[in-house]
């Protein structure tokens, strides 16, 4: 009898045990465990750059899309939020940030002409050439600059450490106010390359020749190691360089030039890069279409010169001139071309500055549905997460936004940031319409 009773106990705990092993941190106080299914309802829903449904509703359930678009039926447990006269769109992607990520410590160059690395173990022999770099053991969250780039219109970006020639990996995280484990959405999403050697204080490469040179032989140390090189030595940053060669591979340029170059180094190699732009793309646009590359661009535009002094109006030459003028048309060049583009804040001063710049690419051509897609669908697709994010689709991560109207309208006020299906408010002025308009539903409501 005592035997069965033990045996009772414990098949009774066994539900216990399985539900506390599904979490690896322990809650420090009352832990909430509610499920909350949302139903959004009469919203204009943006469902990818093309699709548009009007009198829409939007179906949340554990953090996904659970339907979108004409549904007959609210379920019966669903908290329902009436978004008439409002709009629903996607929640854009930052595919170059380093959201997150500690900035390296350059050391203290010494007397000496430094030859070989500073770094200890099986590493590669230069510096500069960080393959090995992961960055989503590094990631720690950072509540304010989250809560900024929300206001910006972000839930997902990719971040990285910008140091090196080789960078080593980027990871793609949201950017909801949680644990880092709750927030990791592709651990090693992208492998990340520049001309510039970034802290190393070792003395080569002294230039972006040199620093394609190291680049040529990296790839040739690869094929080499790959071949029965690693059989005679291990190296571990050769090894991840391979490893990492089976992702997105992105390069940064700093110039039209320099992204011919990476392509050729790619061409050369039988990589095709994904190059992150410097905006003046447009000069050299021929060149860059045929690189055959899909490009990140940033929306930083030169500030208008000062020429209140005529002295000072001299020194200004007509390719600055003409560069003021015609970077805001960057985007809707290239993408006129048929060059596949996104968009990122970096470089801006402030994310909030991020729709203001797309508004003026949407004034010197780029449409509504290009500049939404650079802000979604692309990012998302690059990096390979399109069956996560981009678009709300059923079963997809529910990121959106929750808008006043157009989206792309100065007027347009951003109310909510949706992240992994959960709500952040984003602006100071009250959506009272909206918030007035909770319906605590108890059964299911034909919507017919």
């Amino acid at each position: 009898m005592k035997i069965y009773r033990v045996f009772i106990l414990a098949c009774l705990a066994i539900p216990v045990w399985v539900a506390q092993a599904q979490e690896t941190f322990p809650v420090n106080g009352v832990s909430d465990k509610r499920h909350i299914t949302y139903v959004l309802i009469n919203a204009k829903i943006h469902i990818d750059s093309k699709t548009i449904v009007d009198s829409a509703s939007l179906v949340i359930r554990e953090g996904k899309v659970d339907a979108v678009g004409k549904i007959s039926f609210i379920p019966t447990d669903a908290v329902v939020i009436d978004l008439k006269g409002k709009s629903i769109y996607p929640s854009f992607i930052d595919p170059y940030t380093n959201y997150g990520i500690a900035n390296t410590e350059k050391s203290e160059k010494g007397k000496k002409p430094q030859i070989n690395s500073n770094t200890k173990g099986a590493y590669s022999w230069n510096q500069a050439l960080r393959s090995e770099f992961q960055s989503y053991r590094v990631f720690v969250a950072n509540p304010d600059n989250a809560k900024e780039l929300r206001k910006a219109g972000f839930g997902t970006v990719l971040t990285f450490n910008a140091d090196g020639i080789a960078r080593g990996t980027g990871c793609v995280v949201a950017l909801a106010d949680r644990k880092e484990q709750n927030l990791m959405i592709l651990e090693n999403a992208a492998a990340l390359y520049s001309f510039n050697k970034g802290t190393s204080t070792q003395e080569y490469p002294t230039s972006e020749m040199g620093a394609i040179a190291l680049l040529r032989q990296s790839f040739l140390d690869a094929d080499w190691y790959k071949k029965g090189g690693n059989v005679k030595e291990y190296n571990i940053s050769i090894q991840s360089w391979i490893d990492n060669q089976k992702m997105p591979q992105i390069f940064e340029s700093n110039d039209k030039l320099q992204a011919s170059r990476a392509d050729k180094i790619g061409d050369e190699f039988g990589v095709q890069f994904i190059i992150k732009g410097s905006g003046n793309e447009y000069q050299r646009l021929d060149e860059i279409k045929a690189t055959n590359s899909s490009f990140i661009i940033p929306l930083k535009f030169p500030e208008a010169s000062d020429v209140t002094e005529p002295y000072d109006a001299l020194n200004i030459s007509l390719g600055e001139l003409k560069h003021w003028e015609m970077a805001p048309a960057n985007a809707f060049l290239l993408n006129k071309a048929g060059i596949e583009i996104a968009f990122t804040a970096s470089g801006l001063k402030d994310p909030s500055d991020f729709l203001a710049a797309i508004r003026k690419a949407m004034l010197f051509g780029l449409s509504k549905e290009a500049a939404l897609k650079a802000c979604t669908e692309t990012p998302a697709r690059l990096l390979g997460i399109s069956d996560k994010t981009g678009t709300l689709q059923k079963g997809m991560l529910a990121n959106f936004l929750i808008t006043s109207g157009d989206l792309f309208k100065k007027e347009n006020v951003i109310f909510e940031n949706w992240v992994n299906g959960e709500r952040y408010i984003t602006t100071t002025k009250i959506m009272a319409d909206i918030r007035g308009n909770y319906i605590l539903n108890f059964g299911s409501k034909s919507l017919i």
